[in-house]
């Protein structure tokens, strides 16, 4: 099995949203959204967005928006089926990470009970603290001088 990327479309939210794991969805409810909002404003705040698929089915979406001139937020949410390919997340992360190390800081916060998603970004080399808010870290990366 192999999953592939492709540019993101709003109807897309329609489709991923009902399959989120669990843990994003407590994540995107600790927001203040429900899954279909939170999918529909991180894709409409996205200067790029990607959706991922396992075959023809959408298993995932990442993307990132402005936050400022110099730093961008980064954001990944996806069903089950992603827990698959932790080697490819991991590889594909870091491509997507590096391009945009070129010209942006990266940043988010992450829910701290979104232990998948903490071990993910780890991998990816974030540097990660306390965040000011009590359930979520931050994590950051410095652009490339």
């Amino acid at each position: 099995m192999s999953i592939t990327l492709k540019n993101a479309e709003i109807g897309e939210v329609y489709k991923l949203a009902p399959r989120l794991r669990a843990e994003d969805i407590e994540e995107i409810k600790a927001c203040g959204y429900n899954p279909f909002r939170g999918l529909y404003i991180s894709i409409k705040n996205s200067f790029i967005c990607k959706s991922v698929y396992e075959y023809n089915e959408i298993i995932g979406m990442f993307g990132a928006c402005y936050s400022s001139p110099e730093w961008v937020r980064v954001w990944f949410l996806g069903s089950g089926e992603c827990e698959k390919y932790p080697i490819t997340f991991v590889k594909e992360g870091k491509k997507f990470i590096k391009e945009l190390l070129k010209k942006y800081n990266v940043f988010n916060q992450i829910y701290k009970k979104n232990k998948t998603h903490v071990e993910f970004i780890k991998r990816l080399g974030f540097t990660i603290e306390k965040s000011i808010l009590d359930n979520f870290y931050v994590f950051y990366k410095e652009k490339e001088m």
